[in-house]
């Protein structure tokens, strides 16, 4: 799960989102990419340092330029999990704790002792009320 949280870190970010589609579309080198962006080097590099770092891309050396294209595979296996994350279970994704403070709240209809003003003891680490 860290590494799934990590892709969609990195794809928040803007310049990264953008670059994200461009790299999809085609290879494309670090001056192309200032370019159509309109960055620096050094910020283009730093952009696809994080997107190396999660083996998003693939780097080929031409020369003194460097072209990168999406890693498909990689890619991909982020993409089936967030499509088949409704059907895989909280102990699937390391969320037992998650899980277990879940089943508890529910079942003490917090939202109508809410409104109750009841007071009631926040869940610990642990899972115990």
């Amino acid at each position: 799960m860290h590494k799934l949280i990590q892709f969609l870190k990195c794809i928040s970010d803007e310049t990264r989102f953008k670059i994200l589609k461009l790299l999809l579309d085609q290879q494309l080198c670090v001056c192309e990419l200032t370019e159509i962006l309109g960055k620096s080097q050094p910020c283009i590099s730093q952009h696809l340092r994080r997107f190396k770092d999660l083996d998003l891309v693939v780097e080929e050396r031409r020369e003194q330029w460097s072209y990168y294209k999406i890693n498909y595979p990689v890619y991909s296996s982020y993409l089936d999990i967030l499509n088949n994350l409704q059907n895989q279970s909280y102990s699937a994704l390391g969320m037992d704790e998650i899980e277990t403070n879940l089943y508890q709240i529910k079942s003490m209809d917090l939202c109508r002792m809410l409104d109750n003003n009841k007071k009631i003891k926040r869940v610990k680490k642990g899972g115990k009320i």
